[in-house]
């Protein structure tokens, strides 16, 4: 028995040992090919351009989405496009983003609608990729219930290490590697003779979660509190999708409202054709992009009453 013990003991920490040392080393050549790295220079962004500005915050519905010089010619502001990635959790880029936002700012967070359901909030392994690959941040920054959703992903982020295919770069569709954003953090990439998008996601499935409520007031109150303001806004979101979870949506909606955000739009105008989309429910075409980039325009200008910089 005790040799069983000891052997059991000796695979343990052989095991131990292979995770930690995958754990340490540094992202591979096809992980920093990623839309992930695009982080650092969204994060420059955030430290060095001059005011006026516009910081938009959200996941890819906000990066692929959106286009910046448009909003910049309209507004006179320039803008910040901090979005990458909906699994990254909308808890982490509040708050990742509230340490640079300036006096004077005017923060527009535009949620995906899962972020107000179940823990999506709390992030996925593009956290985990983002905290040991990209950024290095230090976890005792993170949240309990961001470690919670996050730990599971230790184990196959660390064998990947090992992985051959991990030391060779990969192509694919452009939109999701790091260099496909521009100057403003827009994702400008996209393959124009593409398939029109297929996915449909089906009904939201998980309880509302009102803490997201409460951590959105508290990056308001941060935000209100550096001389900036805040406002919500609603994701452009194609028409099936939509219509299989329109009473989760309405929920979001109904709580920004009770909660007394400044909100601008609203979800039943973002319910976009499919021809507008590209690959998912939540990006859009170029045409898209022009037209989900007019319409909110126009309700800041309009709704939120913010002034045009000469």
């Amino acid at each position: 028995m005790k040799s069983f013990l000891l052997k059991i003991l000796l695979f343990l920490s052989i095991l131990a040992v292979i995770l930690a040392v995958g754990l340490a080393l540094p992202a591979t050549p096809r992980a920093k090919t990623s839309l992930l790295f695009s982080m650092p220079k969204k994060d420059s962004l955030l430290r060095h351009v001059e005011k006026p500005r516009i910081v938009l915050v959200g996941g890819s519905n906000v990066s692929m989405s959106l286009d910046s010089q448009t909003i910049k010619d309209s507004l006179g502001r320039n803008p910040i496009n901090t979005g990458v990635h909906a699994a990254i959790g909308l808890v982490y880029m509040l708050d990742h983003t509230i340490p640079e936002i300036k006096s004077g700012d005017v923060v527009v967070v535009i949620p995906e609608y899962d972020q107000l359901f179940g823990d999506f909030a709390y992030g996925a392994n593009e956290l985990f990729r983002t905290i040991f690959d990209v950024r290095n941040t230090n976890v005792n920054t993170l949240r309990w219930k961001q470690f919670k959703n996050i730990y599971e992903f230790l184990p196959a982020y660390a064998v990947s290490k090992y992985m051959p295919s991990e030391y060779k770069t990969s192509g694919g569709d452009a939109v999701y590697l790091r260099d496909a954003f521009n100057s403003y953090g827009d994702c400008y990439k996209r393959l124009e003779n593409r398939e029109p998008n297929e996915l449909v996601f089906g009904h939201i499935d998980r309880p509302f979660n009102p803490e997201i409520i409460t951590i959105l007031k508290d990056f308001e109150t941060k935000v209100k509190a550096k001389g900036a303001s805040m406002i919500l806004a609603f994701p452009a979101f194609e028409a099936r999708s939509y219509d299989n979870s329109a009473d989760k949506i309405m929920e979001v909606e109904k709580a920004y409202h009770n909660n007394h955000f400044t909100v601008i739009g609203n979800p039943q105008k973002y319910r976009f054709p499919n021809e507008l989309m590209y690959d998912t429910p939540y990006h859009l075409s170029t045409k898209g992009v022009q037209v989900r980039t007019q319409m909110l325009i126009a309700e800041l200008l309009y709704e939120a009453k913010i002034p045009r910089h000469e």
